[in-house]
């Protein structure tokens, strides 16, 4: 009789019964949890763009504010000489001066005459009212040191532009510059005003001008906090930095193209022209500067038609949701695996026969395996900050001033104070060791800022109240202003609580509390922010910089409070500092892991590698001579986990430590699996050859590890 070729699905009927509803279920339980992530991550981008948006379209109604009313003052002055002109040199000066006196935010106000137009015997007249440092307000004469109509010709002579360009282009905020008269880089508002018979207003007679110190733009720009995440700054229409938190990209007039190509005059005006119809203009961009993914935002000020640049590092604005992130992103890794790996089963069972094809399923399940452990590893190391740190982070003064304000508003203890004084610190860490794995030694500066309307029995100074060993001594101390700032060099030990769960791929915050030495008083340190070039947690500020914490990377650093546990003056008349925020500075840092690695996991891998190997050449006269190799591996082992143990002395269980125990059963499953594989008669054995057992052996040791990988990292 004829045989019936059966067809595939006839032959493989009772695992197509069984797996195909498990591929269906894996798969559409995949595209379900990815669907969800990716509509709930998209939803939160947006709402974050959006609050970008908004901060910035905030910030640029108060700097665009600011320099309208700069505009109004000139164009009224403007106005009122057109009307009346000027002779009268006293009344000239004297009007200078008052615009000053009523605007503490100019630098400087000047007027300057075209050639003869003051006066028929006057060239020229230009006096100039210019704040001095301790803001004294003087009068000097532009005139007598340079003539300021004729154009610039060389590097050596003096800028003229300031004068020229609006007397021909009429009224502008100018390029920043170097002013030879005032001796810094200023911006300026410049607008021609004309002769009282010259109704048309045709040719102009000489402008008024009045400058705007760029260290006053930076203090507006730091005090918006555009976005504890980022950075903002200021560029001219030609992309000349007006402000920037590295103060030489301004004082040296770079332009943003020699940072970011992309960025030159062309594509700046163009942004220019979208930002006229649109309120702002928000690109996702690799940020030469930090190194990080950003969202950066323009947005144009109005009155002067330079460019706010908000730059959010978008690692950071997930923040909050790096957590709920990560762990969507594992489960979504997870039930794809899952999903391969049915697929790769069916595979082999439906092609068993073939041995290379069962033996590629194995080894690419192996893989896969493999695959997703990396990957939780790299999700583990990439951890946001805020996931390790419990305190409230502060980074600028408007971080600090909604804290202040939140706390005032919702402790009943800060009501009670009769006085809460705020003293401005700073920390500088010049030099960071582990003691042992609780203890840090800290070497460093602290200075302290105190205003002369504090009591006078006021004790000065700080104290580290988790040190167990610290030596201080006063390195300066002066009045700038009627403010007293003292210094301090220090060496301190400080205990730590860190957590090692997840070595080798781990992240510390070492925290240091600082608390004033005055328990008198009711006193809040507070971060000295202004003392700070940059206060980016990237940019590591607080930390000296290249220093080294050998076999770490210094990720971040920023200031936090710690709000009280309790709220009770413990029986005293006056609260005590632990009734008050404590301020925290912070150190982030993450693991090197090439050292661990190399000493550690890879003689790890080494063993389980060698134990395959004896599992591959089992033989009935060779069972004393593998077992003997277990045996030398196991105590191999065991003295490296001594070793690991003595280097980590915790009370936890550690990631690392999990593979030295999943090891262990490994060795147990091979000498159960030798005794039984030598008990089974010597024909099956020979047929089988242990086959089974060779093909699971990776697939359920990096299963093991994967359930413990999850374990910890999720």
């Amino acid at each position: 009789m004829k045989e019936i070729k059966k067809s595939f699905f006839e032959k493989h009927s009772m695992a197509i019964s069984i797996f195909a509803p498990l591929l269906l279920v894996s798969l559409v339980a995949t595209a379900i949890v990815s669907h969800r992530y990716f509509s709930f991550k998209n939803k939160i981008t947006s709402s974050l763009k959006n609050i970008v948006e908004k901060k910035a379209t905030n910030a640029v109604v108060k700097i665009n504010k600011e320099f309208e009313e700069i505009t109004q003052i000139a164009n009224k002055f403007a106005d009122v000489l057109s009307k009346t002109g000027a002779t009268d040199k006293t009344k000239i000066e004297k009007d200078l001066q008052n615009i000053l006196q009523k605007n503490p935010g100019l630098y400087g106000a000047g007027i300057a005459f075209e050639p003869f137009a003051f006066k028929e015997n006057t060239k020229l007249y230009a006096p100039y009212a210019i704040r001095k440092q301790n803001w004294e307000i003087k009068i000097e004469q532009i005139e007598k040191t340079y003539d300021y109509t004729i154009p610039k010709k060389s590097a050596g002579f003096p800028e003229t532009d300031w004068y020229l360009k609006p007397i021909k282009s009429g009224a502008m905020w100018s390029e920043p510059y170097f002013a030879t008269t005032s001796n810094t880089i200023i911006v300026e508002y410049e607008v021609p005003f004309y002769a009282p018979k010259d109704k048309e207003k045709k040719q102009p007679i000489g402008i008024i001008f009045l400058n705007y110190n760029l260290n006053q733009i930076k203090r507006i720009v730091t005090s918006l906090n555009l976005k504890q995440a980022g950075y903002g700054f200021i560029i001219s229409p030609k992309g000349i930095f007006i402000n920037h938190p590295i103060e030489k990209f301004y004082l040296e007039q770079n332009n943003i193209s020699n940072i970011e190509k992309e960025f030159d005059e062309k594509k700046l005006s163009e942004i220019t022209e979208k930002l006229i119809k649109e309120k702002s203009y928000t690109i996702d961009k690799y940020d030469e500067f930090s190194k990080r993914n950003c969202l950066i935002t323009f947005q144009l000020i109005p009155a002067t038609k330079w460019l706010l640049v908000s730059v959010d590092f978008k690692d950071e604005m997930f923040g909050i949701y790096a957590k709920q992130f990560r762990q969507n992103e594992i489960i979504i890794s997870l039930s794809l695996l899952i999903f391969l790996i049915i697929l790769f089963i069916f595979i082999a069972c439906c092609l068993r026969k073939n041995l290379n094809i069962v033996w590629g399923c194995s080894i690419v399940i192996t893989l896969f395996l493999s695959a997703e452990i990396f990957h939780i590893w790299n999700l583990a190391f990439t951890k946001n900050v805020r996931e390790i740190v419990e305190s409230e982070i502060i980074v600028g003064n408007s971080d600090l001033n909604n804290f202040i304000k939140q706390y005032k508003g919702q402790s009943s203890i800060f009501r009670k104070l009769p006085k809460t004084y705020f003293i401005p610190t700073g920390l500088l860490v010049r030099n960071i060791t582990f003691s042992d794995i609780n203890h840090i030694s800290l070497v460093g500066y602290v200075w302290q800022k105190y205003d002369n309307d504090l009591p006078k029995d006021l004790k000065k100074g700080f104290f580290f109240p988790q040190s167990t060993q610290t030596v201080k001594d006063e390195a300066y101390q002066h009045d700038k202003n009627g403010t007293i700032i003292i210094g301090w060099n220090f060496k301190c030990i400080i205990s730590q609580s860190l957590q090692y769960s997840s070595y080798p791929l781990d992240y510390k915050n070492l925290i240091v509390k600082i608390s004033p030495s005055d328990h008198e008083h009711n006193i809040i340190l507070i971060p000295d922010f202004d003392s700070y070039t940059l206060i980016t947690p990237q940019s590591l500020p607080g930390i000296q910089p290249h220093t080294i914490l050998k076999g770490w990377n210094l990720e971040q650093s920023f200031f936090s409070y710690k709000k009280p546990e309790f709220e009770t003056s413990l029986g005293l008349k006056k609260i005590t500092p632990t009734a008050l925020p404590q301020l925290e500075f912070n150190t982030v840092i993450k693991r090197k892991f090439l050292q661990p690695f190399v000493s550690r996991m890879l003689p790890l891998i080494v063993a389980l590698v060698l134990l395959f190997i004896t599992l591959m050449i089992i033989r009935k006269k060779s069972f004393f001579v593998i077992l003997s190799i277990i045996a030398g591996i196991f105590f191999s082992l065991v003295l490296a986990q001594i070793s690991l143990r003595t280097f980590l002395p915790t009370q936890e269980f550690f990631y690392l430590e999990y593979f030295y125990y999943v090891a262990y059963l490994m060795m147990t499953g091979i000498i159960i699996n030798l005794t039984f594989h030598l008990r089974v008669k010597k024909e099956l054995r020979q047929e089988k050859d242990n086959l089974l057992a060779k093909l699971f052996y990776w697939p359920i040791l990096l299963s093991v590890l994967l359930v413990l990988t999850v374990y910890t990292f999720y």
